[in-house]
């Protein structure tokens, strides 16, 4: 029982260790090893055979021997070198070379030693590489060549084996091909299931990892979710008290419950209010942005007038550009552009763009608006600033949302706030871009473009 389990485990053991890592390739390896004892076993049986029959040992049948005893050391060299491919296609050269033997001393052409060959294709097509292959189908291509050759040119073959022997070596190459060609059928099916083995826990690992992804960003998305309704909360708590606070401001500056003993009283209160509606308005910004960023903002589509829409931002924002001596000029069609969208935040976009580019413009620079079709018709709104303080590459990190990292790299778009991230999730809401550039860090431009399936 013992010996039974140790020539069980004989493949096992001849394969290098370092060889064993990957279980497909140790698998063939092993059956390499496997087909090498079998058909070695096989021939020596089969030379046993023919040396009691024979009348006559001629000195091929030393060298078919020899031919066979080096083919069962094989797995002893590969053992000892691991030289895998090297090994394999020496194999199928002195495979070829013992069929071509016994095939010219038993039989010439018609031997019975010819179905073995069948087996050659079989092996260089599993066991070889590319060039293996070529070498074991050239040797066995050369084989039949020489043996057709002899017998065209009328060359008579030994027969050293008595032809009443014939068909017995003839039914023994039949069993020596069909064990070998079982062998190989064992050996595609056993690694064929490995290899789907190998693919079904694949195809489960990657499944694994889909659903943890999904998990994943579920989690992300509640998270996102979960802080955007606790900001929310956190506004509408501060927004409370900061409305008491203007009022109760305004109430001072007004003088509404007596007149105040000092006028520095009265500036205070009005800075207050201006301190507090400038505070009021970031938090609606921060609202604006979450609502955006949940995806829990709707928009109400109405037709209306681009141009003139732009025109009105233009004077509500006049004031501000005449307050930093900076000239705003503006360049819109005559007949307007009418457009398919949310008059209020497509308004709220074009003042949040025009506000940022006045403060980011300095004093004597210039900014003009123009507004035109692109050749695909999609409506265009460009905003060109000449003085600016901040670069091109300033300005578009400004359109990302502040989030706390990177505070040196966004050192140069401090003081825009939250109003150009909530333009450009705006407008990319309407299914239009945002974009910026400029050719150098005086000039920039700020260009909105929305598809022209908004434009009427």
């Amino acid at each position: 029982m013992t010996v039974i389990v140790n020539m069980n485990h004989l493949p096992e053991i001849m394969v290098p260790p370092r060889l064993r890592t990957d279980d497909r390739t140790g698998r063939l390896y092993r059956w390499f090893i496997s087909c090498h004892l079998v058909f070695g076993l096989l021939a020596l049986g089969l030379a046993a055979w023919i040396f009691q029959v024979s009348a006559q040992i001629p000195p091929a049948y030393w060298l078919f021997l020899a031919l066979t005893t080096f083919l069962l050391l094989q797995p002893v060299l590969f053992r000892i070198t691991g030289a895998y491919n090297l090994l394999a296609t020496i194999s199928i050269v002195i495979l070829n070379a013992m069929i071509l033997v016994a095939a010219y001393n038993y039989g010439g052409h018609l031997s019975p030693a010819l179905p073995i060959s069948i087996v050659v294709p079989m092996f260089c097509l599993f066991f070889l590489p590319g060039l293996g292959q070529i070498v074991g189908l050239g040797a066995l291509v050369a084989c039949y060549g020489i043996l057709i050759t002899l017998y065209v040119n009328g060359h008579s073959f030994p027969q050293f084996l008595p032809a009443s022997q014939l068909p017995g070596l003839f039914m023994a190459g039949i069993i020596v091909a069909a064990v070998l060609v079982a062998a190989m059928a064992r050996a595609y099916l056993d690694l064929y299931a490995l290899s789907r083995d190998v693919l079904r826990t694949e195809v489960a690992r990657h499944k694994d990892t889909a659903d943890n992804l999904a998990r994943a960003r579920n989690m992300v998305e509640a998270a996102a979710k979960t802080k955007g309704q606790s900001i929310a909360a956190i506004c509408d708590e501060v927004r409370m008290p900061l409305n008491a606070i203007i009022g109760f401001s305004q109430i001072i500056s007004r003088e509404l419950m007596g007149k105040l003993a000092d006028e520095r009283y009265r500036s205070c209160a009005s800075d207050i209010e201006s301190s507090g509606r400038q505070l009021l308005g970031v938090i609606d910004e921060v609202l604006d942005l979450v609502r955006v960023e949940s995806g829990d903002l709707e928009l109400t589509d109405t037709e209306f007038d681009l141009a003139l829409a732009i025109r009105k931002c233009r004077k509500s924002v006049n004031s501000l550009a005449q307050a930093r001596d900076i000239a705003l000029s503006e360049n819109l069609p005559s007949d307007g552009l009418m457009v398919r969208a949310d008059h209020s935040r497509i308004r709220q976009v074009i003042i949040a763009l025009m506000s940022n580019c006045i403060a980011l413009v300095g004093g004597g620079g210039q900014i003009e608006v123009q507004l035109s079709k692109t050749a695909k018709e999609e409506a265009m709104l460009l905003i060109r600033s000449t003085g600016s303080t901040i670069s091109p590459e300033g300005l578009a990190m400004a359109l990302d949302a502040p989030d706390g990292n990177n505070n040196d790299n966004r050192s140069e778009s401090l003081g825009v706030g939250y109003g150009l991230p909530i333009a450009r999730r705006l407008v990319e809401l309407h299914g239009g871009s945002l974009e910026v550039g400029g050719p150098n860090s005086d000039e920039s431009h700020i260009i909105l473009t929305l598809p022209t399936e908004r434009v009427v």
